[in-house]
């Protein structure tokens, strides 16, 4: 099909040639430029269709190489091999949620109670025992997070510790290991 719109639109280019060039007053043949002309689109087309079906060839030929290299899969599935699958993968009995709800919520309830669980909601900011700093103030602020944090009693020493900076945290530190000299001499 494209020899064939090619070949008009030749014809068609030959006709305005030879026209253009008698209304310019040349009357000469076009016959030597349509014969090399000609001979130069031969040689293209040739040339262009014969490297177009060697490329295709080549693209078939490694398309066709790829598919022999290439793991063959099945196409689908039976029944039974889905069957064989799903119990794999969810059980011979299938996925019971209303059983592992139950099961969930057995196992919560036979839990060991660990008391409410400590959070993190308010926050304490770091005394230095300076004097422009009120220690009853802060004990206020400590004691109100606490409480909102539910820090459990038997941890309020040390998690005051870790709040307690500079001066004061030198001051806890000493304190700490008088006590534990202390309890080791007794």
């Amino acid at each position: 099909m494209y020899r064939t719109v090619l070949r008009d639109y030749i014809e068609n280019l030959y006709g305005q040639v030879g026209q253009i060039l008698r209304t310019q007053g040349y009357n000469t043949p076009l016959t030597t430029l349509i014969t090399r002309v000609e001979a130069f689109i031969n040689e293209k087309c040739t040339y262009l269709h014969f490297n177009t079906e060697r490329n295709a060839v080549q693209l078939f030929e490694s398309i066709r190489l790829f598919q022999l290299q290439r793991p063959q899969r099945p196409n689908g599935m039976d029944q039974n091999q889905l069957r064989t699958v799903l119990n794999g993968v969810l059980g011979p009995t299938g996925l019971n949620i209303a059983g592992i709800n139950t099961q969930l919520q057995n196992a919560i309830a036979n839990l060991p109670e660990a008391g409410p669980r400590e959070l993190s909601l308010v926050k304490v900011v770091d005394f230095y025992g300076k004097v422009s700093e009120d220690p009853h103030e802060w004990l206020d602020q400590f004691n109100r997070a606490a409480t909102a944090n539910q820090w459990q009693d038997n941890r309020l020493l040390d998690i005051a510790k870790g709040y307690l900076k500079g001066a004061a945290g030198d001051w806890v530190k000493a304190a700490t290991a008088a006590t534990a000299g202390a309890n080791q001499i007794a």
